[in-house]
């Protein structure tokens, strides 16, 4: 592979368009890009909180909370992921390849 052929994940454009000219259409794109944005946030904002969790749980010998720790901080880092590859899942969706 050269290096023209490869690109980095968030240059990755699924190509989704609206299938309609009205305004709101072009309104609600830009906005998808905002919750994605949210959403990672929201996942670090967990992951943070599961950390504090499970060391609070492991300090006081709760397993019940060290567990739930443990439970949000692979969620957040799934959610992490999952958030940050949509755009490339789009467009390998759509039949097209999302590499190059």
């Amino acid at each position: 592979m050269d290096t023209e052929t490869l690109t980095i994940a968030g240059e990755i454009d699924p190509g989704v368009t609206p299938s309609s000219s009205w305004p709101i259409f072009s309104w609600v794109g830009q906005q998808v890009g905002n919750f994605q944005t949210l959403g990672v946030v929201a996942m670090v904002a967990l992951l943070i909180a599961g950390i504090f969790t499970w060391v609070a749980g492991s300090g006081s010998d709760n397993s019940r909370q060290q567990t739930a720790g443990k439970w949000m901080v692979f969620l957040s880092i799934i959610g992490a992921v999952v958030i940050g590859a949509a755009p490339a899942i789009i467009k390998w969706a759509s039949g097209q390849n999302p590499i190059g």
